[in-house]
């Protein structure tokens, strides 16, 4: 007596959902497309080429920036399955060039970040400091009179899809210039 093994094949399209492809971020697939239905499966995930997890969810890291992500589906039973789903690519872009601050450093001006051209839309976390000290972390910073001849420093961290630290020169701190004349 001889006996012949016989699995069924799935086929279909399995995508991969995620919200936005960040560190942290939990990736599913989205089998709705395959055929048959009902059948129990997993998938190894792979990352850059190396299988980096198993199951029908994955969570990104940090090593999985810049390199291209998808996976493979394996059926249970009497089902084989040679389904991939296509490639996501999450990506982080490093801060570059000069940072900037806009304006006169003087007290009671209000001081802007200039980020470089190319980066105008990166989100970015500030971090303003006097003589060493955060002062502020938004924005925009106003120096006061205390302020001056203390030493104004600006850096700016990459946030979401931008990674890097940028910061500015040492700027001292001026006295508040004042146009116009003086009537007797």
């Amino acid at each position: 007596i001889s006996s012949t093994s016989r699995f069924l094949t799935i086929n279909g399209n399995v995508k991969i959902q995620y919200k936005d492809l960040l560190p942290g971020e939990t990736l599913s697939l989205d089998t709705a497309d395959l055929a048959p239905s009902g059948v129990t499966y997993t998938a190894t995930w792979y990352s850059g080429g190396k299988s980096v997890g198993t199951g029908t969810t994955y969570k990104l890291t940090d090593d999985d920036m810049n390199k291209e992500i998808y996976a493979k589906l394996q059926a249970t039973g009497s089902y084989r399955s040679n389904v991939v789903t296509d490639t996501v690519k999450p990506t982080r872009t490093e801060l570059s060039g000069t940072l900037g601050i806009k304006g006169p450093v003087a007290y009671d001006t209000e001081l802007a970040a200039e980020l470089p051209s190319d980066l105008k839309n990166a989100t970015v976390n500030y971090s303003w400091k006097i003589n060493g000290k955060e002062v502020s972390d938004e924005k925009t910073y106003t120096p006061g009179k205390a302020d001056v001849g203390e030493t104004l420093t600006l850096s700016v961290t990459g946030t979401g899809h931008y990674i890097g630290t940028l910061s500015t020169k040492a700027y001292t701190v001026d006295k508040k210039n004042i146009e116009g004349t003086l009537g007797y």
